[in-house]
């Protein structure tokens, strides 16, 4: 008997071919082998004699050789045993869960026997699992990217261009000089002097209002963590855009503003009508420059363009022969100038038109500023609604005698009235 025999007689009372199972064996082997490593550290405390210690050190290690090959013993006997219980015949097995699925469904076998057709007896066998076959919806949770993918808008660039104020009243008023008569002159002795007059005429424009809404349920601003945000962001990017609209081309009929296009002066050829070879759209520019410059205003600080226009002429050849690009654009850190007045581009401005100007002329007063309200509308109350409300009001104008500072016209059209004949 070995000493592991001994120790498992007596301090567990049974002995090791009572033991079947591979993992119960091995925490019998680890408690016995904790026993034996103290046993040789009192020896080496004690100090025993080299060879009894050595023969200790020994007869441990051929333990944990012995120890490793009972335990795979004891493995493959497990194994082999589990074989056995599950080597049921495939009809065995089928019957097997054939038969407890109708012995849980009896209750159901009995009501369909009775008449109720309502009753349903259920026999499924295991099966493999997949997403597609046993998961309903979406499992994983999705992964939400934060935030929303807003609309492509378009940017509120013209209202930049405006000399900005405020007004604290509806109406914009100036005074200006028109209806010039006779002419200052050179007059000789004793004739008569050169008499001139002229009219003081008022100009006005009417503060005008603009505004948007939106209605949504108390349930929706409250459970979606960035509708509050996204609504009021909306609100004030439609709302300015609706006034850029106005101030660009607005017929001036209360309750529109009067836009800049709008009072701009018509395009005009002039002596260089029928006189321009393979006319385009710089020919057009420039031409509409001169115009500027011969009415007596200052040069022009901007030209709005179409982007598609632009791009038009960024394509342009020198003639259906020669490839080569026009060299008339310069172009700076992605912006182009024509003859160093800056271009701007803007869906704001429909394709085949152009405007020409100067942003110290145009002016936009604020009367109030853009202000978001929100309350009840309404039964907004009793449906649980709640209206976000957005409102400007303000005016736009040119002084009359500044109008000839802004050239207006159709690309195509102007470019025609200047080809040669």
């Amino acid at each position: 008997m070995t000493k592991f025999d001994k120790w498992l007689k007596e301090a567990k009372q049974t002995d090791k071919s009572s033991i079947t199972n591979a993992d119960e064996l091995a925490g019998l082997y680890l408690e016995f082998n904790e026993i034996e490593r103290k046993s040789l550290e009192t020896a080496i405390e004690a100090k025993a004699s080299k060879e009894d210690i050595q023969a200790m050190r020994l007869e441990l290690s051929d333990n944990f050789t012995k120890q490793g090959e009972a335990i795979r013993a004891v493995l493959k006997e497990q194994g082999l045993a589990m074989a056995r219980m599950g080597q049921k015949a495939p009809k065995e097995a089928h019957e097997d869960v054939i038969g407890k699925a109708l012995t849980d469904s009896m209750p159901q076998l009995e009501a369909m026997k009775n008449g109720d057709r309502t009753a349903k007896a259920v026999i499924k066998a295991a099966g493999n699992m997949s997403l597609a076959g046993n998961v309903t919806g979406q499992i994983p949770q999705a992964f939400r990217v934060p935030g929303y993918n807003d609309v492509p808008q378009r940017e509120v660039q013209f209202l930049q261009l405006f000399q900005m104020g405020q007004i604290g009243s509806n109406v914009v008023e100036w005074v200006y000089m028109a209806n010039e008569d006779g002419t200052a002159g050179a007059t000789a002795e004793a004739a008569a002097k050169k008499q001139i007059d002229w009219d003081w005429l008022l100009g006005t424009e009417r503060v005008e209002k603009y505004t948007a809404y939106i209605k949504a349920t108390s349930e929706m601003v409250a459970d979606i963590g960035y509708m509050n945000n996204a609504i009021r962001t909306q609100l004030s990017r439609k709302l300015l855009q609706s006034v850029e609209l106005g101030a660009f081309s607005g017929t001036g009929t209360t309750p529109n503003l009067h836009g800049v296009y709008t009072v701009a002066t018509a395009w005009a050829a002039g002596t260089f009508a029928l006189s321009v070879d393979n006319a385009n759209l710089v020919d057009v520019l420039r031409v509409g420059v001169n115009q500027i410059a011969l009415a007596l205003q200052p040069m022009p600080n901007y030209i709005m363009l179409n982007p598609s226009d632009l791009l038009a002429l960024k394509l342009e050849k020198v003639s259906a022969t020669d490839k080569r690009y026009i060299d008339a654009l310069q172009e700076i850190a992605m912006n182009s100038t024509l003859d160093g007045i800056p271009i701007i581009t803007s869906t704001l401005i429909t394709q085949d038109t152009f405007l020409i100007g100067n942003r110290s002329l145009q002016h936009m007063l604020t009367r109030e500023g853009v202000s978001i309200d929100i309350g009840y509308d309404g039964n907004d109350f009793t449906t649980n609604f709640i209206t976000i409300r957005a409102e400007w009001r303000g005016v736009v104008y040119v002084e009359t005698n500044d109008r000839t500072a802004f050239i207006k016209g159709t690309i195509s059209t102007s470019a025609a009235a200047l080809e040669t004949a």
